[in-house]
Parts: structure tokens; sequence; C-alpha cells
């Protein structure tokens, strides 16, 4: 299966319930009385790595909005199989949008220095093919999606590796 990583926004009653009960976290993005618990989440499979390393030049955390878009926020709740989930308040949610606005994936894609990106071995692997490429943008484009949708509601955004 592998990790793969996923991203809820959040209206003001899941905020208020999360930032009140952050042990709750787990029901909220799990619910049991639905028929599809994921339904209303972005998923970007197992992209997550490729796309930070290839907006960031580094698979760790930065400190930058667009490196928090992935791997920033606070950590809520207990472990989710790989870590808690991590909560990105709205504020932060309009810098990440407006710093993913500016990416140009496929001119990032295409100007990774290959040895550096397997050195640091990357998740999910580069294979440095056209497959790939459109495989990772079109993942992108669900994760800018997500923050641009997010900041146009002025709303948190809930992430976690799964």
């Amino acid at each position: 299966m592998g990790m793969v990583a996923m991203f809820k926004i959040l209206d003001d009653l899941e905020l208020a319930s999360i930032t009140a009960d952050p042990d709750g976290v787990e029901d909220l993005l799990f619910p049991e009385d639905v028929e599809d618990p994921f339904e209303g989440q972005y998923d970007i499979d197992k992209s997550w790595h490729a796309i930070h390393y290839l907006i960031t030049g580094s698979t760790e955390t930065n400190g930058t909005p667009a490196g928090d878009a992935i791997l920033g926020g606070r950590p809520v709740g207990g472990d989710l199989g790989y870590g808690p989930a991590r909560l990105i308040e709205p504020s932060q949610v309009k810098q990440i949008a407006e710093a993913l606005q500016d990416v140009d994936l496929e001119a990032a894609y295409d100007d990774i220095d290959h040895s550096a990106a397997n050195q640091a071995d990357v998740y999910l692997g580069f294979e440095f093919s056209d497959n790939e490429k459109r495989h990772l943008c079109r993942f992108f484009d669900a994760l800018r999606d997500a923050y641009s949708t997010a900041a146009f509601r002025e709303s948190a955004v809930l992430t976690y590796l799964s």
C-alpha cells in the first residue's frame, strides 16, 4: 500500500471540535456513520514526498509556506500510523495557497538534479519519465486546489500521512 498524504478542509465547527478535543481527530477523519469516510478529503497518494522535494529542494521541513503545505502544521491527536495529524490554521493556509500558486512543478521537475534526488532517498523514487512528471503534476494540482479552496473559505486544513 504505502504512505499516502491526505488533506481535509475543516469547517468552523470541525476546527472548534479539534481545538477543544485534539484526541477527537481520528473520529473526525474516519467517521463510522458514513459510507465513505474519505469523502471530502484530498488525497495526493504516495507522491507527497516527491512533491515536497520538488517545491522545497529538501526532504525535510524548511519553515517556508510552500514547505509547510505537506509537512507543516501543529500536531494534534494521537499517532495515525505515521505520526499525528497536523493542523494548519487559516492564516497559514492563505500563505501556503499563495506560495503554491507561484510553483511551476513541471519546471522544477525538469530542473531537478537526478543524482541528488536519488541520494536524498525521496519516497516514491524518481524515474524521471514523462509519465512520472504527469503523475506528480496531477497530484500537485490537487494539493494546490485544496489550499486554494481552503483559503477562499478562510478555513483550516488538517493533514496526515496514512
